[in-house]
């Protein structure tokens, strides 16, 4: 903890200065994690790069989404889900799926879905929050107790257990019950709300999750109607030819939907925004994944990166119609939406 303390302090005087009673940033010093970047390799080292940053961040990537976005991150799916508009019948593939959270969203709707991503490490961490049935069974002990008497009570507060659970097991099954007769009874904008529970009982289906390259998708031309990208575009070495095959394997009519880091408009806020990045988001990587690097990498890509209006351009150029920006909080995140033509 010490050595974080010591690292923390270390950055702050090479970026801070006091004169007189005002506090300056050293503009001179933002160009020091730019420096400790070594993830970010324009050309054809871009993907072995990119996967060996996803690879070490993979069990701590949840957490540093949390962080960075103080849990904002949550929201922002939730609004590109609610965007997809998910709901049983409908084929779904989320691109560089990563640990899966569009996914798993996404199947709360009860569509069918894939998600895809290249590396190893994150589609594990991804494939562990696929809820599995739990073993009702537990194993016999072989200890014999020595006092009969403990054991008989033992078993009368293990047998009363076993019948709270099953209580509580019908009480589920009432509600859910339930819940169905209130979805059929009320208007369709019921149904998302009672799908999402559905998948928690497990009545839908959980993603499917693969491993594949999003610049050449596994996929046959005309096979979903729902394609969505969470903050994976950026990091393809050609992210036009992403987002050109998210829009062959999508089936006329389907929604295709794009959310990652963007460019404010206003000059000022952007500022601030790129001060953001630069200096707080590496010094939590380096307190929380050990490599300021890795979080650096950010702000450098995003750097490269036409960020939603390049999108909306691009969606514009394959043919897409109802192409639409959403800006999220002055445009530091962008939403793009597009349907492909019938």
């Amino acid at each position: 903890m010490n050595k974080k303390i010591r690292y923390v302090c270390a950055c702050a005087n090479g970026l801070f200065k006091v004169r007189g009673s005002r506090f300056e940033v050293q503009t001179s010093s933002l160009d020091f994690y730019p420096r400790l970047n070594s993830y970010y390799h324009p050309g054809q080292e871009r993907a072995a790069k990119v996967h060996e940053l996803f690879g070490k961040i993979a069990p701590r990537y949840d957490l540093m989404n949390d962080l960075q976005s103080f849990g904002l991150h949550r929201y922002w799916k939730r609004r590109l889900v609610r965007l997809a508009a998910p709901m049983p019948g409908l084929r779904a593939l989320d691109v560089c799926c990563g640990t899966g959270d569009l996914a798993l969203a996404l199947a709360r709707g009860g569509a069918e879905v894939v998600g895809v991503d290249f590396s190893e490490r994150m589609l594990e961490v991804a494939k562990s929050k696929v809820q599995s049935p739990k073993s009702v069974q537990s194993p016999k002990s072989k200890v014999q107790s020595p006092e009969p008497q403990a054991q008989r009570q033992t078993a009368e507060v293990r047998g009363q257990r076993t019948e709270d659970r099953g209580q509580r097991s019908e009480d589920r099954d009432q509600r859910s019950e339930d819940a169905e007769s209130t979805a059929a009874a009320f208007p369709s904008r019921f149904t998302f709300h009672a799908s999402r529970s559905a998948f928690h009982v497990s009545r839908a289906s959980p993603p499917t999750f693969m491993q594949a390259d999003a610049q050449s998708l596994p996929f046959p031309e005309n096979t979903f109607d729902i394609v969505t990208v969470g903050y994976g575009l950026r990091n393809l070495e050609r992210w036009e030819a992403g987002l050109s095959e998210m829009q062959r394997v999508a089936k006329p009519g389907a929604r295709l939907l794009v959310l990652d880091f963007g460019k404010p408009d206003n000059a000022l806020w952007r500022w601030i925004y790129f001060r953001y990045l630069a200096l707080f988001i590496p010094v939590l990587g380096r307190v929380f994944c050990g490599d300021a690097a890795a979080y650096a990498y950010i702000l450098e890509s995003l750097k490269h990166f036409p960020a939603q209006r390049g999108i909306e351009e691009k969606m514009q150029d394959l043919g897409l119609t109802n192409v639409k920006t959403i800006n999220i909080l002055g445009g530091i995140m962008g939403i793009n939406f597009g349907l492909k033509r019938a």
